[in-house]
């Protein structure tokens, strides 16, 4: 289920897909509404979408990596109702905190997911997008390089093991998870057709308490970036941060061209 906030427009307006957050296991796309992105986008003549995915626990549950692929299903889906919405298809940007910045993320640096000899017609829609506003979102699950770079926490997180169907966090260093614990993290799949993200913290680096929100994730995924010699690296806005000053509509109005 996704809810649409349409703006007026004579010309086909950009939009946000937002996730909420909640550790895949909580929370509800009504809540977007109230978010400060949302009202930047009424503002600014840009689309808003939140979207609900399954969780990995309770009733109709999904261990990885059902939660995500409910995600890819909402862009395609958005991108097929383009001209009865009256957006741009090519103008989309994801949004989400905590798990709904994993989620936008990883659909973002993803290699597309479109499948052209599918029969599902919306499979075979592109999942590529702009860019991402991820706030506080953790860019790897692997537990060992939690734990050493974060600074870390033996127990990182209850929702960790429901995530890959196992009981905790440290039965995922174990060989026959270790696939799937890279599969899962944005971190994996960054390539030199990723778009610019903007990745927003409210730690500090130097902060030492733990926390599945810390700003290091954020440089993590930037290390990564600057690895592989990416022309745009992310914007990572956090106290300490390279771009602390940097603000979402900045980044927004860059991305969709607008004035």
């Amino acid at each position: 289920l996704i809810d649409f906030y349409a703006v007026e427009s004579k010309t086909p307006s950009p939009v946000v897909i937002f996730w909420h957050g909640g550790g895949f296991v909580a929370g509800d796309k009504g809540s977007a509404g109230r978010t400060p992105i949302a009202g930047l986008c009424r503002e600014n003549g840009i689309a808003f979408i939140s979207g609900n995915y399954r969780f990995v626990r309770g009733e109709d549950s999904e261990p990885f990596p059902g939660s995500l692929m409910d995600g890819v299903r909402t862009v395609q889906y958005v991108r097929s109702r383009a001209k009865e919405w009256n957006i741009d298809p090519d103008r989309i940007v994801l949004s989400g905190s905590s798990a709904g910045a994993v989620m936008s993320l990883w659909i973002a640096m993803h290699d597309d997911f479109a499948d052209p000899d599918s029969k599902d017609p919306l499979a075979r829609i592109s999942s590529r997008v702009r860019g991402v506003v991820g706030y506080g979102g953790p860019t790897t699950m692997d537990p060992a390089v939690i734990v050493k770079r974060v600074p870390g926490n033996p127990d990182i997180h209850g929702s960790l093991g429901p995530i890959f169907g196992v009981e905790s966090a440290s039965e995922l260093l174990k060989p026959e998870h270790r696939a799937k614990v890279a599969e899962f993290s944005p971190v994996t799949h960054v390539s030199q057709d990723d778009p610019r993200l903007f990745l927003k913290y409210g730690m500090a680096l130097s902060d030492q308490r733990y926390n599945i929100h810390h700003s290091k994730f954020g440089l993590i995924l930037l290390e990564r970036f600057q690895e592989i010699g990416h022309a745009s690296p992310p914007l990572l806005v956090c106290p300490e941060g390279p771009d602390a000053g940097a603000a979402e509509i900045d980044y927004l109005k860059e991305v969709f061209g607008l004035k």
